[in-house]
């Protein structure tokens, strides 16, 4: 604040001439002086104003800071929202994928039982095929004991026919012979028929373990799978925890920051009206002013 008087109060002649002496009114004085500690006391009211702006200033200043270190907040939260809402959809697109998988393997399950069940009605069809030549090695194998005891009888007849017969020895021998070759060719078929019932039984039973070793095996890939379904169940479970922990705090956050926010906008409501409050003091005007000073000249 400037200490110079408005010009309407400037002394214009400072110095009085010699011939002048200047004789000193007391109530003048007075009135002087009591205007100068009003003006004194003036200036400090305006100065102390002036300091609490100053001061107002800075709390503007500090609220800005505050206002913008609130913005970079809100700022940071979207940008962990948008983080988090694309971490989201990872974990959905892979629960997704997660889910083809299963179908995937549930289809290679069906297709194998599908499979397997072929594979069950072939090897009944096989068993049933091994029956029926069971049946019809038993029922040749029966026949062929029936024609070696026809032989035998036969045997014996020609047998006691050579007996009586010498003569016809020569060709009872051929045909004896011929008789015995005859039982030899049966007992050759006979043995590749046991030949092949035992191949058939060995079959049945490669076949029979095969089945075995094949229901053991799916059941372990049955097994498997479900195993990996749970575990993969419980990490959606887990990761689904840890996303509404991660809202829970968001919305924390976020209460958190509007709470800043009410605070704030009441900060500023107060001193919005300390404002109107100090722009609402009037202006105390200067009512005195400086009288001429005369001068009296002794008689």
């Amino acid at each position: 604040m400037s200490d110079k008087p408005p010009p309407k109060y400037m002394i214009k002649d400072k110095t009085p001439s010699k011939e002048e002496i200047i004789v000193a009114d007391k109530t003048l004085l007075k009135k002087i002086i009591d205007e100068r500690k009003s003006l004194e006391k003036e200036k400090a009211e305006w100065e102390t104003t002036i300091k609490k702006m100053q001061a107002y200033q800075e709390s503007f200043k500090d609220l800005e800071r505050k206002r913008k270190n609130i913005e970079s907040e809100i700022k940071d939260l979207q940008n962990e929202k948008d983080r988090l809402n694309k971490t989201l959809n990872d974990i959905k697109n892979d629960i997704n994928g997660e889910k083809k998988q299963i179908e995937n393997q549930k289809r290679i399950i069906e297709d194998s039982k599908n499979k397997l069940k072929k594979q069950r009605n072939y090897i009944e069809k096989q068993t049933n095929n091994l029956k029926k030549q069971q049946k019809d090695l038993n029922k040749t194998k029966q026949d062929i004991e029936n024609e070696r005891k026809y032989l035998d009888r036969d045997r014996k007849n020609e047998e006691n026919q050579l007996k009586d017969i010498k003569s016809k020895i020569p060709p009872l021998e051929k045909r004896s012979n011929t008789l015995e070759n005859k039982v030899r060719n049966l007992e050759n078929k006979q043995q590749n028929l046991k030949n092949d019932v035992k191949r058939l039984e060995n079959q049945k039973s490669s076949l029979t373990s095969n089945i075995q070793n094949e229901k053991k095996k799916l059941q372990n890939e049955k097994d498997k799978i479900d195993s990996y379904v749970q575990n993969e169940k419980r990490k959606i479970e887990n990761e689904k925890s840890q996303i509404n922990n991660e809202k829970n705090n968001i919305k924390r956050e976020r209460e958190k920051l509007n709470k800043e926010k009410d605070n704030l906008r009441r900060d500023r409501e107060k001193l919005d009206a300390e404002i109107r409050k100090l722009k609402s003091i009037p202006k105390q005007p200067i009512k005195s002013k400086t009288p001429a000073i005369k001068s009296k000249t002794p008689k």
